[in-house]
């Protein structure tokens, strides 16, 4: 298996060329699948892209139609990539009966609520000094607990659709845990908090106050990172081009949140209603490549050990 991990070098030469609109929900996601999904085991691959085919076939026209042109050249399982964003407002239970699917045993307890506070954790940090704080301010069913049901629940799917289901919410999960303002949250004395960056202006206000980017905004594109490609094809190339063969990964949890936490003081070191300065923008870039490198690696030995065998 080919392992990766960015270098410095690789992410500068990511960074020249001309910025065009994107979006992390989407090219991020299926970009990180992308990755994982070259590094397995061809057979496992091919087992994979036929369940999630079960869901990605059963998309609204406009959706398959988004997933055709923009990443056509992408694998299945990296289109259903960004499924979990669109249905996070669904209760649990709706949603795998709306697919004629039986929700898995380890989900149950959660069939009456929806998924939206599965895509991310809050550790606390103090507004001003960045240290951690010892506010409570995580929902009840974050990210971290739903990791593990996940992978319960794969093993417990009684169908290709119940099991393509499962394997969009794992994915999108593993990429979610990976972005740094999915993590980490700033704090004030009241434990009064900014959404994890939402809250946060990360750029001068418009009329009427109105802000047109929040922080957690700015590193859902990998500030700036994804925006410089104007097809995904170029950007898949050219992440996948600067892979390292080796690398060593650490598959705890609590090591991805300490990796998150590390990042929150570049990432509450601008000034809030001012745009962020030349050096900031290459450094948040550069974390945001490592970010992707490693949930790409790291999702990859997940998915090699996923038993396809209903």
């Amino acid at each position: 298996m080919k392992h990766f991990l960015f270098t410095r070098l690789a992410v500068l030469t990511l960074a020249c060329t001309p910025l065009l609109a994107s979006a992390w929900s989407q090219d991020g996601h299926v970009l990180i699948v992308d990755l994982a999904m070259d590094q397995i085991d061809s057979a496992q691959s091919r087992e994979l892209e036929s369940i999630a085919r079960e869901l990605e076939t059963r998309f609204e026209f406009d959706r398959r139609m988004v997933n055709l042109r923009a990443f056509g050249s992408s694998n299945d399982v990296a289109k259903i990539a960004s499924f979990p964003d669109w249905v996070r407002d669904e209760p649990l239970g709706q949603l795998f009966q709306r697919f004629d699917a039986r929700l898995p045993a380890a989900l149950e307890p959660l069939a009456d609520q929806d998924t939206s506070s599965w895509h991310y954790t809050n550790q606390a940090i103090n507004e001003g000094s960045l240290s951690p704080s010892s506010c409570q301010v995580s929902p009840e069913w974050d990210v971290v607990r739903v990791i593990p049901l996940l992978q319960q629940a794969w093993q417990q799917a009684d169908s290709k659709i119940a099991q393509a289901l499962v394997l969009s919410f794992l994915v999108h999960m593993i990429g979610d845990i990976h972005q740094p303002m999915h993590t980490i949250t700033r704090v004030s004395e009241n434990c009064r908090h900014d959404l994890g960056g939402n809250l946060f202006c990360a750029t001068r206000p418009l009329a009427a106050g109105r802000c047109p980017q929040s922080l957690h905004a700015l590193w859902d594109t990998g500030v700036g990172l994804f925006d410089r490609y104007d097809e995904y094809p170029a950007l898949k190339q050219a992440l996948d081009s600067h892979m390292p063969e080796q690398f060593d990964p650490d598959m705890r949890l609590d090591s991805w949140l300490a990796e998150g936490l590390a990042q929150s003081r570049l990432a509450y070191s601008i000034r809030e209603n001012q745009s962020p300065d030349p050096t900031y923008l290459e450094d948040g870039r550069y974390v945001s490549a490592g970010r992707i490198s490693l949930a790409a690696q790291r999702l990859s030995l997940i998915l090699e050990d996923l038993d396809t065998r209903l």
